[in-house]
């Protein structure tokens, strides 16, 4: 009897382990995309994409083809689903004699699922925008001159307001029509990727750095993007970058050689930075995280990994992809709960991948402790220079603000405006370029307001 009921406990808890274990797999399912026949016939190398919900997304494609002269066009076709991915249609295509000092790729944002913003850089520097789903176009100048370098990022923190990157700094305040460039002194190449915490506060990463061969750099901005100092200024080729709060985050890339795998994490903001290498595993193209526990990581030969403890292991979640198999981008959209990540199976062949990451809101979650109240805490370490972190507790799900102001009342910056779930949070400022004195934290979470005093030391 009693080795009966030992092998029936048994029996439950394998059957348990096996079903949160397929649920924790979190498959990632191939969609198989459609195109029209001409389209599918076509060679299609994919430049950008970017997905505003688990069923819209757009992406740009490049090809050459012959010309009644004898001669090459330089073809770029912008496609719009409205099926998560599966059925893709042309909604914008521009055609020109091939220039390889011109012709050059489109860079894509989308921030509703008609509103659609693509960047370019042909004889001038210009910018499409359709707020229609694609089916009528604006085109104007950004730039009467040709770029030295294309549009390689766009991001936009509200519905007005957007920076672009090249080897320069690109802004809007207008939804996208008309863009300033930055007259910052941050000189070096373009970023492969960047990621904004907030409308204040964000880091972009290279693959690319012009004082030294096969190397990138890690820089931070805390005013949007106007600035950017360097918190690594020689690193691997970084081709990916994102932060799970305003304090962790996390970059990959690979050495020169593309056979060694390198992840990059910090705990404070980026002040330093941990260096984890792994020799032998080839590149890490992307890296993205759902919320503080699950990530992905794009890797060479289409392999995925998978973190559920926010990036201390990772494991392969999928692998046995074609060794040329290419990730270009990962979209984790959080407010849908779902993923994508696109590559190239080949030279002909575009690859899209999509989870649902629904479940993970349930599964693997330890018991979290929820404040009884609102809490604003003393930052530490106060006084301070140049960095200081602030904690709060929020009781539910909010509308937070958490702002410095100098004595006299005026704003010197936004480290929190969103909406966020009850919970324990704390929020780095980075004051490198704010000058020394006495300053206020403020807290606005609902009907809650609190004020902390600290001081900046010379």
């Amino acid at each position: 009897m009693h080795n009966s009921h030992y092998k029936s406990r048994l029996m439950y808890f394998l059957f348990f382990l096996l079903i949160v274990q397929t649920i924790l797999a979190q498959t990632w399912e191939e969609v198989e995309m459609h195109f029209a026949l001409r389209d599918s016939n076509e060679i299609k190398s994919c430049y950008a994409t970017t997905f505003t919900n688990q069923d819209t997304g757009w992406l740009s494609t490049c090809l050459i083809e012959n010309n009644e002269s004898g001669g090459f066009d330089f073809i770029r076709k912008i496609y719009r689903t409205e099926d998560g991915g599966v059925n893709w249609f042309v909604k914008y295509i521009n055609r020109q004699k091939l220039d390889v000092n011109t012709s050059q790729a489109y860079s894509l944002f989308s921030m509703e699922p008609d509103y659609f913003i693509a960047m370019y850089n042909d004889s001038v520097a210009g910018v499409l925008i359709s707020e229609d789903g694609g089916e009528t176009w604006i085109n104007s100048k950004i730039a009467d001159e040709h770029l030295s370098s294309r549009i390689y990022k766009i991001y936009f923190f509200d519905k007005l307001n957007g920076i672009a990157f090249n080897e320069d700094r690109w802004f809007t305040v207008d939804g996208g029509y008309s863009w300033e460039k930055s007259n910052d002194t941050f000189d070096n190449r373009a970023p492969t990727d960047v990621c904004f915490f907030n409308d204040s506060l964000g880091w972009m990463v290279s693959g690319g750095n012009k004082y030294a061969t096969d190397s990138g750099y890690l820089a931070n901005t805390i005013d949007g993007g106007r600035t950017w100092q360097y918190q690594d200024s020689f690193t691997v080729i970084l081709s990916g970058v994102d932060f799970v709060d305003s304090l962790t985050g996390f970059a990959v890339g690979t050495d020169f050689r593309f056979s060694t795998a390198f992840i990059y994490s910090t705990i404070d903001g980026g002040i330093h930075w941990d260096i984890k290498q792994l020799y032998g595993d080839g590149y890490y193209e992307d890296i993205g995280f759902l919320d503080e526990k699950y990530g992905w990581i794009l890797a060479s030969g289409g392999r995925i990994l998978k973190t559920c403890d926010g990036g201390a292991n990772w494991e392969t979640q999928i692998d046995g992809l074609d060794c040329n198999f290419r990730y270009r981008k990962l979209i984790i959209l959080k407010k849908d709960r779902v993923a994508f990540a696109i590559g190239n199976k080949d030279s002909k062949t575009l690859a899209l991948y999509r989870a649902d990451l629904s479940d993970l809101s349930v599964i693997g979650n330890d018991e979290i402790s929820v404040p009884k109240g609102c809490c604003l805490y003393q930052n530490y370490p106060n006084p301070f220079n140049p960095v200081t972190t602030i904690k709060y507790d929020l009781p539910q799900n909010v509308p937070v603000k958490l702002q410095v102001f100098d004595l006299r009342g005026r704003l010197v910056q936004t480290l929190i405006d969103e909406n966020k779930p009850a919970g324990h949070y704390s929020a780095i400022w980075n004051t490198h370029n704010v000058s020394s004195g006495i300053y206020l934290i403020r807290l606005n979470a609902g009907d809650f307001t609190a004020v902390k005093k600290c001081v900046k030391l010379k």
